[in-house]
């Protein structure tokens, strides 16, 4: 096919997405979404906005990402709120109601899945999108590569890069990052930062992106550097190859990798990361294993010097929750969600 030829289809089919993303999205991996799935996976009406499936890809590096997209409808969209879920896909059963808060006013929402997560009935609640699961491909998981923890920092750039077409369009762009993905999208924003040159400006459309975050929204984030700490989570996931959840995960390489991430996470200050950039923890979800007297208060320790760009917030949601709620796997999630989005919506205007 014809760049040209492309172009027209791209404009004819999602002329929404190519508003956003230009050419860095794949026409032939997008579903428009009539409706979108509540937290149990019932069908549930769009608001006020569009939803829409898609692949999202680096071409330079060739890396694909893939994740739910919602624009509002009749609005220019010059905002950009990125939710980054936990391991396997923890926080998205939340996407609607984040669609519903943030997904209006020009301001774009995407929410991304992890590249190697299998598409069958024990994954549902992490892809949570019954019309891509009915895709029928020669591959049965996400994306063009395995899950690792490398992977997940590649993703993290993919979406940044695939922006970068329409970057001078955007006025600011936020994250919301819950656990494993608060890791990946601290290394990355940190290290396209990094390669900025002397005089501030961007060496590169990427670079230019990573200036325009605004907010980086840290929820119950893995900042473990200690490799006990770190390898104590190999307990948390026996026999994870053989559950069928990822392709190709490899438990021993994913803490291998992340361990070595420790270093980086040690030496970040206040200067890693844009001028504008705020960094805000917040103890979400009644996740117990946080500990914001040791690692969590650690980190935000070394970023004191941020009162120059922004407060840094740090709230907990310890005596906040029900000891009991529910006998659903999600439910302390769920009601803990609710009070973490209210703070969210005070922190990203």
């Amino acid at each position: 096919m014809s760049l040209e030829r492309r172009k027209e289809e791209m404009s004819d089919q999602f002329p929404e997405l190519d508003e956003l993303f230009g050419e860095s999205f794949n026409p032939k991996k997008t579903i428009r979404l009539e409706k979108d799935v509540d937290q149990d996976n019932k069908e549930r009406e769009l608001g006020n906005y569009k939803a829409i499936w898609t692949e999202l890809r680096n071409p330079e590096t060739k890396g694909v990402v893939e994740a739910k997209i919602y624009i509002p409808r009749g609005e220019k969209v010059d905002k950009v709120l990125i939710v980054g879920p936990g391991y396997r896909g923890d926080f998205v059963l939340q996407e609607a109601d984040y669609a519903d808060d943030f997904a209006k006013d020009g301001r774009a929402l995407i929410v991304y899945r992890y590249n190697g997560l299998k598409i069958n009935e024990k994954t549902q609640n992490e892809l949570h999108c019954p019309q891509r699961a009915e895709i029928k491909s020669d591959k049965d998981y996400l994306g063009e590569r395995e899950f690792n923890f490398e992977e997940c920092n590649r993703q993290v750039k993919t979406i940044l890069k695939a922006l970068s077409d329409k970057v001078n369009e955007l006025d600011k762009i936020d994250f919301v990052a819950h656990s494993l993905a608060a890791r990946n999208v601290l290394l990355t924003v940190s290290d396209l930062f990094k390669s900025l040159d002397e005089s501030g400006s961007a060496k590169g459309t990427v670079q230019k992106v990573v200036t325009k975050i605004d907010n980086i929204v840290l929820l119950g984030a893995w900042l473990e550097t200690r490799k006990d700490k770190i390898w104590f989570w190999e307990q948390y996931l026996p026999n994870e190859q053989e559950r069928e959840y990822l392709e190709g995960f490899d438990v021993k390489r994913f803490f291998g990798e992340a361990e070595k991430s420790s270093e980086k996470l040690e030496n970040m200050t206040a200067e890693s990361f844009p001028e504008k950039t705020r960094i805000i923890g917040i103890q979400s979800v009644g996740d117990q294993h946080v500990d914001l007297e040791g690692e969590y208060m650690k980190f935000f320790d070394q970023l004191k010097n941020a009162k120059e760009r922004g407060t840094v917030i740090l709230k907990d949601l310890k005596d906040q929750l029900p000891t009991e709620i529910g006998g659903r796997e999600t439910e302390m999630h769920d009601y803990a969600h609710v009070l973490v989005r209210k703070w969210i919506k005070q922190i990203i205007r």
